[in-house]
């Protein structure tokens, strides 16, 4: 059964959160530095302002040390050319990040649990409760409430992601998204490629999961505390 692995950012005094968010940021990288790929971690070290960047340094640090706790001894993370992860040293393993700058995720899938040969990755995609859609004017009509458009949101990039689908196809992937965005889970047939896909609760968060094929896999969520996850 794909795992969907969750922990929330710490919190910290606002004039303290910066110092306290580097030096976590310094201890996380340095634990999982002997996992990661060159690329991996000149991806993390893009975020390294202060502010949300700084933030969004620590949840994606966050989501590779949860994939790192449940993966087997060996295996390192990597990045496809299209910069998705990728499992080296661990065969059969799949996995999908996702960050909200307040918590981070991680989609993993067993190599046993391997989704359907079908076209497309396990992806997933979050956004805190709350905070306005990133892109709501990606899509051709307005929703009707805020959280209609933050639920909208989360399904094109869940996707997106998981067709890999170039810049050209948002239209067909935001059309979809647009239509699905009022159910629980969903089928999705797209570039020759077939997705199911499914909401899952998740505190303080929208939460999409999308995986190849049409076998709807039971998905569960494990919250854990931060200090657990290191």
């Amino acid at each position: 059964m794909p795992i969907v692995y969750a922990t929330a950012l710490p919190t910290f005094p606002p004039r303290a959160e910066e110092a306290f968010l580097r030096r976590l940021c310094a201890r996380w990288e340095y634990a999982a530095a002997p996992a990661l790929s060159p690329a991996q971690r000149a991806h993390c070290r893009r975020f390294h302002s202060g502010g949300r960047a700084l933030r969004a340094r620590a949840s994606r640090l966050l989501a590779r040390l949860l994939a790192l706790r449940a993966l087997p001894e060996g295996a390192v993370l990597d990045r496809d050319v299209q910069g998705r992860p990728l499992v080296t040293g661990a065969p059969g393993w799949q996995l999908a990040f996702t960050h909200s700058g307040s918590a981070a995720f991680c989609l993993m899938s067993a190599p046993e649990e391997t989704p359907s040969a079908s076209p497309g990755s396990l992806a997933l995609d979050a956004e805190a409760w709350g905070r306005p859609a990133p892109g709501d004017r990606a899509f051709a009509a307005p929703a009707p409430t805020p959280q209609a458009s933050l639920r909208r949101w989360v399904l094109a990039e869940a996707l997106y992601k998981a067709l890999g689908a170039p810049p050209a196809h948002w239209d067909t992937v935001a059309a979809a998204a647009h239509a699905g965005s009022t159910q629980r889970l969903g089928l999705w047939q797209a570039g020759g490629a077939r997705l199911c896909w499914r909401f899952l609760a998740a505190p303080g968060h929208v939460l999409c999961a999308a995986l190849p094929g049409t076998a709807f896999p039971r998905l569960e969520l494990r919250w854990l505390h931060w200090k657990i996850v290191i």
